[in-house]
């Protein structure tokens, strides 16, 4: 009773404080027990984010190298959680056997926080799991935490406190394999699944319904309107606060 309504405060606190935005909750809503949910790893914090944003409290598995942090041990004292090693056949097969149990359980495939800003590596890992506990897949976009103190892209983005940030649940699936499939080409086959459902978790993260030009100016109150955006063959360089200046007074000129 305790533990959900300290859940309850700090979720709200979070949803405040990031003004966080849930996106396809119906997809959650009617999901639980033998469920594996996959996400991007954009930073520290997706975690926590997941734990509170969900409508069930999901366990972990968390990486090896992870779990040695010590924050991150301090965090994982308070939920359930396994680690993760995606080459021992034993912690695969523990994640199995709580997925079979009923606990709708969060993988990150990537294995760990991005240093690049783009996907990392999906390991074979999940789409195992996936396959051997007959787990539905539930696909959760994390966007906005890479811009977060808390993400690993110091130098590439302009990090802040406090980013604005989404999550957006995508339909639940699962996987679609020949039951004549056995050993390293079923493997194989859920492996590559999963890598197209992180695909689809990288494009759902990413993509905006707008217009070129208000991606533009978008990209200026994420980057700063004094980062650098284009450099021509004669060295001439513009920001992005000159090339929308620029693309004001050519506007009005146009419409004038």
């Amino acid at each position: 009773m305790l533990e959900n309504l300290v859940r309850r405060l700090l979720s709200f606190a979070v949803r405040v404080l990031f003004r966080v935005r849930v996106e396809g909750l119906e997809h959650a809503r009617d999901l639980d027990g033998n469920t594996l949910i996959v996400a991007n790893h954009a930073s520290w914090l997706d975690g926590l984010f997941l734990y509170l944003m969900l409508p069930w409290v999901p366990a972990f598995a968390v990486n090896t190298d992870t779990a040695r942090r010590r924050p991150v041990r301090l965090a994982l004292r308070f939920v359930n959680w396994l680690e993760m090693d995606h080459l021992n056949p034993v912690a695969i097969k523990s994640l199995v056997k709580l997925l079979r149990e009923g606990q709708p359980t969060v993988v990150f495939p990537e294995g760990r926080v991005t240093t690049t800003g783009a996907p990392m590596k999906v390991y074979d890992g999940a789409g195992v799991i996936a396959d051997k506990a007959g787990a539905t897949i539930l696909p959760v976009a994390l966007c906005g935490l890479e811009y977060s103190r808390a993400s690993l892209l110091r130098g590439l983005y302009r990090r802040r406190w406090l980013p604005r940030v989404t999550l957006r649940i995508l339909p639940p699936r699962g996987l679609e394999l020949d039951d004549t499939l056995r050993g390293g080409a079923r493997r194989e086959r859920a492996a590559l699944q999963m890598t197209d459902t992180m695909r689809e978790i990288a494009f759902a993260a990413a993509y905006r319904p707008e217009t070129l030009f208000g991606a533009l100016v978008r990209a200026a109150g994420t980057h700063g309107r004094g980062h650098l955006i284009v450099e021509d063959a004669g060295g001439a360089r513009l920001n992005f606060g000159q090339l929308l200046t620029r693309c004001f007074v050519l506007g009005g000129a146009i419409a004038s």
